[in-house]
């Protein structure tokens, strides 16, 4: 649970919006209720409007219908009395029952001035004071009291004219309130649709006359006729609670409270005849149930929208946290390994050996790890073996990972910040981690490493860590330690990148030293070992450096042969060998072949044979005594290449020799694949052969090899012998040449040709 809050406060920033939205939500719907209560109280006043007007519509046509039918009769009357018919004869009855007839309405009757009934039922004194404007030509609709004990009786009378101009008589209809109800719905103009609606007449403001069926179960109280008729002389709303509706068709639109009943909203419409008025009045909760539907769907709909944009704002949010999180761990982590990569390692290392200050450490390393072999275990198991191995070396990190050991990963190397107290610490430390990661299951080889460290303090933290790194790159490829069949780790001392500046400088000062003169090439002799007889040299290059020392080669040849620049040294030396031979013939010398050393670069240059062609021209009568030497490591790269171009140098007519055999990458077909003419075994050989033990199984090495160069009809060669018994066990193994110490060292040109001219059999010494 508390997991999920903290991943919920990730998205405070759609938090904070939804609450924002529920707030004017909240405060729309409450605007919104009040703007719906105001359009609905307008669509209900023009409902009650056109509803007023339907049911005055109605009652007026059901009155004038009545009166049209009263007026016809008072005619029919007045033509009779004319012609002499007294108000009871035939022909009046037959008017009377026409009425009945048409109405429905049964008690008719004609009365005079004088009081006196003519025909029908008897009228009270004061029912007849209500007919007074009869007298005067008007039509009158008056209540009077009900003659069978209901709530009222309709009095509606028509004058009766004597000579068309004199009203003697009054024409009425005496109508129960039952009867008018019947009458009013029977011939009903519209149809309201306000099943709860009500409809009134009412007489003088107090007597109510129903006219619809609808509300006969729903008297208005006396008291509340009282409240109508007083508050509406004080022409202001009826015991309002809520408010007055003012309308320009209808004078008055009331909301009505009275004690009792509901409130209504309700409408009051006077009628043409004197004292009526027309009562339309519809249930406040009709629109309050209406507002309440309309506000229900709207509160669904503001849920609906709440929860729609909550569950968008929200995998928003998600999406691009999801996205953050990609690109973050993108930006600061090793994708393969999982490890924090070097962006990472800039941004925090200052806080990683900060923090060092609560352990009381004080000294700091930071190791450069690198699968010495991991070129080896590509070629042998491929890509998906070769990656396990870098996975088990990531893992290995991260289960040692803690605030003493924080792990790292570079583009092709790994990284520790290691907090210890000395060096010893820091050995053991990644002793451990080699032996956890130097194997994985089912594989038989294992993974060599290689550590270069660098330490430093708080107090001489470098501002860029790039000089910590640069430093541990130096001790990591220190050529001191040669030894790639074990795990090692070198600390970085100053006197390292003192040699890198050396070598920087000497690289810098080849060209130069060239042009100035300062290479010199020594010729070392080789004899053959049956005649003790000079049979050839080899070039080799010394350099007088600024023409006031000899540097050793092992000071400036591991360097060239590191950068590439030894190509310089070998073109320089095939061109002054082959001047040299050319000066040899003119001088009468006996010619011998001198090899020359051609380095791995040569082969990767795409156009060593053109500028091989075009270095010879002039020479090509000596070239057949200049040996090419390579080293067995340049055929190991593109042998097609290589096979092609030595190829196309034994056809040019040069000597062709495999330098350094047995070391490294030593294998027997290349005997027989390279069109090599002499085999050159190394030194190492040599140092192992015990002179006094001639059947040891290293004797019995060199002598299988010599016996298979015999096979394929190649010479053999072997360098760096430095006694009598060692060149004596060669001999008789059936090697044919050799050079080293015990013959002579490397000389200047003018000694090797003082020797080469004497031509005398060398002596054996001891």
């Amino acid at each position: 649970m508390l997991g999920w809050f903290s991943e919920l406060k990730n998205y405070r920033q759609s938090l904070f919006i939804i609450m924002v939205l529920v707030f004017t939500m909240i405060t729309v719907s409450f605007v919104y209720k009040y703007k719906i209560e105001e359009i609905m109280a307008d669509a209900l006043k023009q409902q009650i409007v056109l509803k007023s007007k339907g049911g005055l519509e109605a009652v007026n046509h059901n009155f004038n219908r009545i009166i049209s039918v009263l007026n016809l009769a008072s005619s029919n009357i007045s033509k009779g009395i004319s012609k002499g018919n007294y108000i009871g004869s035939t022909k009046t009855v037959e008017t009377l029952n026409d009425i009945t007839r048409v109405t429905g309405f049964l008690d008719i009757g004609i009365t005079d001035l004088n009081d006196k009934v003519m025909y029908g039922f008897k009228l009270e004194e004061e029912d007849i004071a209500k007919l007074r404007n009869v007298y005067v030509g008007k039509t009158v609709v008056t209540v009077i009291a009900s003659k069978y004990g209901g709530n009222y009786d309709v009095l509606i009378a028509v004058p009766v004219y004597v000579n068309q101009s004199y009203v003697r008589y009054a024409l009425f209809i005496r109508a129960t309130g039952e009867e008018l109800i019947k009458y009013f719905n029977k011939y009903t103009l519209y149809d309201d649709d306000f099943g709860s609606s009500l409809s009134f007449l009412l007489y003088n403001m107090y007597d109510v006359v129903h006219i619809n069926e609808k509300t006969q179960n729903r008297l208005l109280p006396k008291y509340t006729v009282r409240e109508l008729v007083d508050n509406t002389r004080n022409r202001s709303s009826i015991n309002i609670s809520h408010r007055q509706i003012q309308n320009q068709v209808i004078d008055n639109l009331y909301v009505f409270q009275g004690n009792g009943l509901p409130a209504h909203y309700m409408s009051i419409i006077r009628l043409p005849y004197d004292g009526w008025s027309f009562v339309y009045m519809l249930p406040a909760s009709e629109l309050d149930t209406k507002i309440r539907a309309i506000m229900t769907m709207f509160g669904f709909l503001t849920i609906g929208t709440l929860v729609i944009l909550t569950i968008l704002l929200v995998y928003y949010e998600y999406t691009v946290e999801t996205n953050r999180k990609k690109m973050y761990n993108l930006a600061y982590f090793d994708e393969f390994t999982g490890l924090p990569n070097r962006v990472n390692l800039r941004n925090n290392y200052k806080e990683v050996y900060e923090s060092t200050y609560h352990d009381h450490i004080d000294k700091y390393y930071f190791v450069t790890v690198i699968i010495s072999n991991f070129h080896m275990l590509h070629n042998l198991y491929g890509t998906e073996i070769s990656n396990r191995f870098e996975l088990k070396l990531a893992s290995s990190m991260k289960q040692m990972e803690s605030r003493l050991f924080t792990p790292y990963k570079g583009n092709n190397s790994y990284y520790a910040i290691i907090k210890a107290d000395n060096r010893g610490e820091v050995e053991i430390a990644l002793r451990k981690l080699f032996a956890s990661a130097q194997s994985i299951d089912n594989i038989e080889y294992r993974s060599l490493f290689k550590a270069g460290v660098c330490s430093f303090t708080s107090s001489s933290m470098p501002h860029n860590i790039d000089d910590i790194m640069d430093k541990c790159s130096i001790a990591l490829y220190d050529h001191k330690d040669e030894n790639v069949n074990r795990n090692s780790i070198v600390f970085f001392v100053p006197a390292m990148q003192e040699e890198i500046i050396r070598q920087n400088n000497l690289e810098k000062e080849l060209i130069p030293a060239i042009y100035n003169g300062e290479f010199l090439v020594y010729l070392q002799p080789k004899y053959d070992l049956n005649s003790n007889r000079l049979s050839g040299a080899e070039a080799l290059i010394r350099w007088n450096y600024k023409l006031q020392r000899l540097l050793p080669p092992g000071q400036f040849i591991p360097v060239f042969e590191k950068n590439g620049s030894i190509a310089h040294i070998d073109n320089f030396i095939f061109v002054s060998i082959l001047d040299l031979l050319k000066r040899w013939k003119e001088l009468g010398y006996r010619l011998v072949p001198i090899s020359v050393n051609f380095s791995q670069v040569q082969f990767r240059n795409p156009n060593l044979l053109r500028d091989l062609k075009h270095r010879i021209r002039g020479y090509e009568d000596i070239i057949r005594y200049i040996d090419i030497e390579i080293t067995e490591s340049s055929t190991i790269d593109s042998q097609e290449t290589v096979l092609e171009i030595l190829n196309e140098l034994k056809e040019i007519g040069f000597k062709l020799s495999m330098d350094d055999f047995g070391t490294g990458y030593s294998c027997l077909s290349n005997i027989s694949l390279y069109p090599f003419d002499t085999i050159k075994l190394d030194k190492s050989f040599v140092d192992k052969i015990d002179v006094n033990f001639r059947s040891s199984p290293d004797v019995m090495l060199v002598s299988d090899v010599i016996q298979i160069t015999k096979h394929f009809g190649i010479h053999s060669l072997v360098e760096g012998v430095e006694n009598l018994d060692q060149k004596n066990i060669l001999r008789d193994l059936g090697c044919e040449y050799c050079q080293g110490y015990y013959y002579s060292a490397p000389l200047p040109v003018a000694e090797f040709e003082r020797l080469l001219c004497e031509d005398k059999i060398f002596e054996d010494w001891r």
